[in-house]
């Protein structure tokens, strides 16, 4: 599919190539050569970003964003609606260069109340938006597939800090981000993929090359596989279900 998408593109197309996360996997290497190396204007609409369910441990989309993020030329998004979606297929289509991927979740987004909001609201569609008062001492950092979770865990420390998700993981939108962590002392991102390479090593990253004095706790998934399973069943073998992610980050803010 990657490289007949190649293929299309140089002859003057502008092809969406519709695969779930794990699967592109197995297209690095065209993904690299062919799409990325001559720069080619393909976008790429990856489902089941994150955890997916029952299908096998293997369709578990956990390590999209290390990987991707080493790919030149090639830019990853994680919209957090529709509208969102849109907007960066959109773009796309005026753009002559840089393969884009689009991270979707594998559940709906209008699954749960909290989302139903977010999936309607066209004010969310910045690199990055932030959630309560940005003078706020600690920032919770997530992608849209952990949404649910930081607004409980934000309902919980309303006047102690605020939310920031992210939909715009390469390039890194570094000066937004700086602008709305200006306050911030104590910095806690959580991210439904491994932890090696993935929203936490970026924000590291950041924090490391601009020496900023920040404290950080990335929460995610560790360095192995998860069997299959619904989203809480997933969350709680990766320790980051709600309850093991708020005893994490309470511990955190009392040191």
């Amino acid at each position: 599919a990657v490289g007949f998408a190649s293929g299309l593109s140089l002859s003057g197309f502008k092809p969406i190539v519709c695969i779930q996360s794990t699967f592109l996997q197995r297209a690095f290497d065209q993904l690299i050569h062919d799409a990325a190396f001559m720069n080619l204007p393909i976008v790429f609409l990856c489902t089941r970003s994150g955890f997916s369910g029952y299908d096998s441990p293997t369709h578990h989309g956990i390590y999209d964003i290390p990987y991707l993020r080493s790919i030149p030329n090639l830019e990853i998004f994680y919209p957090i609606n529709v509208a969102a979606t849109e907007k960066i297929i959109k773009n796309s289509f005026q753009q002559k260069k840089n393969p884009k991927i689009i991270l979707q979740p594998y559940e709906q987004v209008e699954k749960k109340v909290t989302q139903i909001f977010f999936s309607r609201n066209k004010d969310f569609l910045s690199d990055i938006n932030l959630i309560g008062n940005r003078n706020s001492r600690i920032s919770l950092i997530c992608l849209p597939n952990q949404l649910n979770t930081c607004l409980k865990i934000l309902e919980t420390n309303k006047k102690k800090m605020n939310l920031l998700i992210v939909q715009k993981i390469k390039p890194f939108p570094e000066e937004i981000f700086n602008k709305f962590l200006k306050n911030s002392k104590k910095i806690i991102s959580i991210e439904e993929g491994t932890i090696h390479g993935g929203l936490g090593s970026v924000i590291a990253e950041f924090i490391l090359d601009n020496k900023l004095n920040k404290n950080l706790l990335r929460i995610g998934v560790n360095d192995v596989f998860i069997e299959a399973g619904d989203k809480y069943e997933c969350s709680k073998e990766a320790g980051i279900s709600y309850d093991q992610t708020l005893k994490k980050i309470n511990k955190f803010i009392k040191k």
